[in-house]
């Protein structure tokens, strides 16, 4: 899968990049939208230390004040990384993000598919589909906002997310996951 990655990040048009596309949206929401935070939320247990992995990846390569030529760098660097299973943050973190003051982008990582053969069946849809329609749920919340007569249930929305979606969490995807943001 990092293979894979790596040949699509080196030869496929700009237009059609992602790790391309995703660094652009990255610069774009720390250097002009001024959000200086970015959540990494995986629906997913197995990816449990992935958020982790992004912060050492992305904040040790970009936590610099200078440019190559050892110029001060006029322009913020990167964002700080954070982030938790989707499942997790729902009981934790979710709330300051829909309704607080702070604009946090968030970065959903999903799979169509669960990585075990056998997934529990109740009330008529599967776990698995459960955790993706809570994934999609969060991200049109942050998007659309809701509507409430209490204000303490209503949110304004326009909290920009997007989610990268695969068919199933395997050594393939995770590799070429790992080439994406490394990327």
């Amino acid at each position: 899968g990092a293979h894979a990655m790596d040949h699509h990040a080196l030869t496929v048009p700009n237009r059609s990049n992602l790790p391309l596309l995703s660094a652009l949206l990255g610069i774009w929401n720390r250097n002009f939208l001024h959000l200086p935070t970015v959540a990494i939320i995986p629906y997913s247990q197995a990816l449990l230390r992935f958020p982790a992995h992004l912060q050492q990846l992305d904040m040790e390569s970009n936590g610099k004040h200078i440019d190559k030529k050892a110029q001060l760098a006029d322009f913020q660097t990167g964002p700080v990384i954070w982030g938790e299973p989707g499942t997790n943050g729902q009981h934790s973190f979710y709330q300051l993000i829909h309704q607080g003051t702070d604009i946090v982008p968030l970065e959903f990582i999903g799979f169509k598919k669960s990585q075990h053969p056998f997934d529990l069946k109740i009330q008529h849809t599967t776990s698995q589909e459960k955790l993706l329609s809570n994934l999609f749920a969060q991200s049109l919340a942050l998007a659309l906002g809701q509507k409430s007569d209490n204000p303490n249930k209503q949110f304004l929305g326009n909290r920009p997310s997007w989610i990268l979606m695969a068919e199933r969490l395997d050594p393939f995807t995770l590799g070429a996951l790992l080439a994406f943001y490394e990327h």
